[in-house]
């Protein structure tokens, strides 16, 4: 280049943006063990799905259920699917478990509905303490 300082401002320019590039592990030349965690399973791993953010973790077992564990390796819930099925996926947008398998005819579709507890230690109640709720929420105000 004619101009020196043009140079180093492409450079700088160069540097600037490469640092900004997220953190790729295909530019990673070896991988060190940070955690290292064993859950024993009944009915054993046939596949597993992870949900978008991580949160869950869903493994298909060789008895027909799906196991599904949190980020610290804890066992939340054991959901019946019915045998057969040797293939697990998550939709994050749909909320639902879809499952296939290699000598079936058909996929299963589950759509998983989220429950939330709410503490209501201390707070005013009326009426019984174990009544259903249910919280309906409206966007077309008008």
């Amino acid at each position: 280049m004619k101009n020196p300082r043009t140079f180093n401002v492409i450079l700088i320019l160069v540097l600037l943006s490469a640092s900004l590039l997220p953190c790729s592990a295909a530019l990673a030349d070896s991988f060190d063990i940070l955690d290292k965690r064993e859950t024993m399973l009944s009915g054993g791993a046939v596949d597993l799905a992870v949900s978008g953010d991580g949160r869950w973790t869903f493994i298909l077992t060789g008895t027909g259920e799906v196991a599904i564990y949190d980020t610290a390796g804890r066992l939340l819930q054991t959901l019946k699917v019915g045998s057969g099925y040797d293939r697990i996926a998550y939709d994050q947008t749909g909320n639902r478990l879809l499952l296939g398998g290699s000598g079936r005819q058909e996929m299963r579709v589950i759509t998983l509905a989220m429950r939330y507890g709410i503490d209501d230690n201390g707070s005013p109640i009326k009426g019984a303490k174990d009544a259903p709720v249910t919280v309906a929420t409206f966007n077309d105000f008008q």
